[in-house]
This record gives structure tokens, sequence and C-alpha cells, in this order.
């Protein structure tokens, strides 16, 4: 989906809010568990909203102290029903294929019996996902990541409460900025990134359309709301 021009712009910071919402109505007084969080984006937003947060990430990248604890999803360092909320905030696909199984399994475990595991991932179609393919094609992986979803539900531990997808834009100066971010995001494209630039400058031209100054990229996202059975 490419917006055209007359169509508000909304922004991933905005859907993301919203998102949680969906999940977290009230979070005032919840206990919640961000499951590779990475620089701990969501801690100022839960923690003003009155939520309890911690952070996990096999690699933390936050000065948030002992709210980020270094761990991976698929072995939760924490007693059984100790979270009201668990986030899985588009790092589902980043965990091994043979492990994905094991971080349900533990999300579902240090949940509360009244508690709700988010699960946000990044579309399997859309602009963003089409230029990211040039340099990154996650097609298989992210294909693995709702299998996963589909076979911890199909095993009764968990229903879903909500399911859906939304639309975001972010808007770039200009290619150099987008090449930026690509390359923050995972330092480990760089190198393909630069072997294929012109290609990867041509598909950012064609999908990211410029409006008033800006060229503005489409990010389609999915996203589950589950809670234990």
């Amino acid at each position: 989906m490419i917006i055209g021009k007359g169509q508000k712009s909304v922004s991933k910071e905005r859907v993301l809010t919203e998102i949680l919402h969906r999940a977290f109505p009230i979070p005032m007084g919840l206990s919640v568990l961000d499951v590779g969080c990475g620089s701990g984006k969501l801690a100022n937003h839960l923690s003003a909203q009155g939520a309890i947060y911690t952070g996990i990430d096999p690699h933390p990248q936050s000065d948030c102290g002992e709210a980020i604890i270094p761990a991976c999803g698929s072995a939760l360092p924490f007693d059984d029903q100790m979270f009201d909320g668990v986030i899985m905030n588009q790092s589902l696909h980043h965990i091994s294929v043979p492990k994905m199984a094991n971080a349900f399994d533990e999300a579902s475990r240090v949940l509360r019996p009244d508690g709700r595991l988010l699960i946000i991932e990044p579309a399997l179609h859309g602009p963003a996902f089409e230029i990211l393919s040039v340099v990154d094609d996650e097609t298989d992986i992210r294909i693995e990541a709702r299998k996963s979803l589909q076979a911890a539900l199909a095993s009764r531990e968990l229903s879903c409460r909500e399911a859906s997808n939304k639309f975001a834009q972010t808007s770039f100066r200009n290619f150099d900025e987008y090449l930026a971010e690509l390359i923050a995001v995972n330092p480990g494209r760089a190198a393909t990134a630069l072997h294929f630039l012109q290609a990867l400058r041509t598909k950012f031209e064609l999908l990211a359309p410029c409006q008033d100054g800006f060229f503005v990229l489409t990010y389609n996202i999915d996203y589950w709301v589950l809670e234990p059975t």
C-alpha cells in the first residue's frame, strides 16, 4: 500500500501506541515484560502509563539500568506467573526457528492467568518489506514466526483475543537517511546494502513517494493479542 496525496500519514510511534492500548487498555500497575526490547524504546511509554516495566534482550542497547536484563526469549530468567503482560514487538522473527516454540512456552509460563501476550510482527507485504528484501529477504523467517504462533494456538495453551493489522509511515529526507536507519537496525546488513546500493536506491525511490520534500515509506504491521487458556 502506497499512501497517496490527501491521505493522512500515521507515524509508527502512534500506531504502536494504538496497538499497546488495544492489548493493555489500563496499564496502570501492570507488570509488563518486553521480550527482545533492544534499546528499550517501550520503557518510557509504558512507565509513563503507570506500568512496571522489565525488558530483556540478548544484546541490550540501553542505559535503562536494571530494567533491561541480558536474556533470551526462549529461556526467561523469571518465576512462573510473574507478569500481567508480555510483549514481543517485532522480535519473534529474530528468534531462531527451533527456539520459537520455546519462546511461546516461556511467555505462557511467566504470564499470570488473566495476563495477555502481545505479538507484533512486520507483514509479508508492503513497500517497506519489498525494499528491505533487496538486501535482507525475511520472507521465510517471517513465515516461520507465524507458523510458530499458529502452533502455539493449536496447543490450546493460548487463545487469540484479537488479531488485526495496521499501516504506518516514516518520512525520510533522502535515501541516505533511510540507508542509515536500515543499517542501524541490523549492522550485519551493511555490506550487502552497499553491494546492492543502486538497486536499493531505485526500489526506495519507486516505493517511497516524495511528498512535500520528504520520501514517505509505508510499513505494514500485523499484531495478535493472546491470552492463557
